[in-house]
């Protein structure tokens, strides 16, 4: 009975072994034609100009035109403690809410833009810089731009939306 047994258990493994090994030889295969696939769509993206690398998507501005020196600047000089952090998320919520700002809130407010007046107009020079091909808006969130475009003496909308 025990030599049965262990006939069993070696059968057994060995089918289980046959299964994972024509599991990994499916896996290889799929895995190289699904790369050569790739490779060839990469290939006719590259031939029809396609951007496909994240470097190509940013726009050719001087180092003196990149936000994220001027927000270096801002970091040192902004100043707003917890409590002005909740305020400040209050307070925006009311406004996206298009609830009425209390006085006492929009004094609040007023003295906290004061402190840090100079913080808000170096935000307020970087939040839209002009570059070599145009116009760079900082902005990292939700939105939709409209932008007059003049083109052969007729002004239009276009419309695009930020991600």
């Amino acid at each position: 009975m025990r030599i049965k047994f262990k006939k069993i258990l070696v059968r057994v493994g060995i089918v289980f072994l046959v299964i994972i090994a024509v599991g990994l030889v499916t896996r290889t295969i799929f895995n190289y034609t699904t790369g050569k696939k790739l490779e060839r769509t990469l290939e006719k993206m590259k031939d029809a100009g396609e951007k496909l690398a994240i470097k190509e998507f940013e726009p050719d501005c001087r180092d003196e035109d990149n936000a994220a020196l001027s927000w270096k600047g801002v970091e040192e000089i902004l100043q707003i403690d917890r409590e002005q952090r909740e305020l400040l998320s209050k307070t925006l919520k009311e406004i996206f809410y298009n609830e009425p700002l209390t006085n006492s809130t929009r004094r609040k407010i007023e003295i906290m833009a004061e402190k840090n007046q100079r913080a808000l107009l170096l935000m307020q020079d970087w939040a839209v810089m002009r570059c070599e091909d145009g116009f760079t808006l900082n902005w990292y969130g939700p939105g939709i731009v409209r932008v007059p475009i003049r083109s052969g003496g007729i002004q239009s909308e276009e419309a695009g939306t930020m991600l």
